[in-house]
């Protein structure tokens, strides 16, 4: 793996297109789809993880702030730390998760654990408003929404939670502080708070 992602940056670094060099890598070291998909969340140009950089935000910043939460971004990333595996610390400072589980989620006995994890955080650092979405087209969205409203009233939040067809494109129109290591949403937000990372250094 290391000369996978080695190839990788340097293509990457040199303009290559990011689907087209991790196809060309990828076939060229006869990677599986766990490997595979580890090169897509995890490595970026020097220029691309210098401009995530600045985005990232510091939880202190979210004081009195509105934050909207990629729901199942964040949530499965607290999950698999939780876990004890399935993440890593990207080229551009975000923690991903590399399990690849998004499309075939289920509740386990570590979502209300992570769940909490993820409300201590906002109470602890004052977070003025919050809102989990969820994709409605994954099982158990419904369930997860009601769960973060009965975690958010017992600390005494203010906030919701909803699903959606189109998770990111709301999230890239929201005002204010988002929390996701989606690469296609950090593009173009203007401040990125990422909760995983804040647990798993902890």
């Amino acid at each position: 793996m290391k000369d996978a992602i080695d190839d990788l940056r340097f293509l990457l670094n040199r303009g290559y297109n990011r689907n087209s060099a991790v196809n060309f890598v990828a076939n060229k070291y006869k990677l599986g789809i766990k490997d595979r998909n580890f090169l897509v969340r995890a490595v970026f140009s020097e220029s691309e993880a210098k401009e995530h950089g600045k985005k990232r935000i510091d939880v202190k910043k979210i004081k009195g702030k509105k934050v909207t939460i990629d729901g199942y971004n964040v949530l499965i990333t607290v999950e698999s730390i939780l876990k004890g595996g399935g993440v890593i610390l990207c080229d551009d400072g975000f923690v991903r998760d590399t399990s690849a589980t998004f499309g075939k989620y289920r509740l386990s006995k570590v979502t209300l654990p992570a769940i909490e994890k993820i409300m201590r955080i906002l109470k602890e650092n004052s977070v003025g408003k919050v809102l989990f979405i969820f994709d409605s087209q994954v099982s158990f969205s419904g369930e997860l929404c009601r769960l973060i409203r009965e975690k958010l009233a017992e600390h005494s939040l203010t906030g919701d939670a909803t699903t959606s067809k189109s998770v990111d494109y709301i999230i890239t129109k929201s005002k204010g502080i988002v929390c996701t290591s989606d690469r296609a949403i950090i593009k173009k937000a203007a401040q990125v708070l990422d909760i995983p990372y804040r647990i798993a250094t902890a």
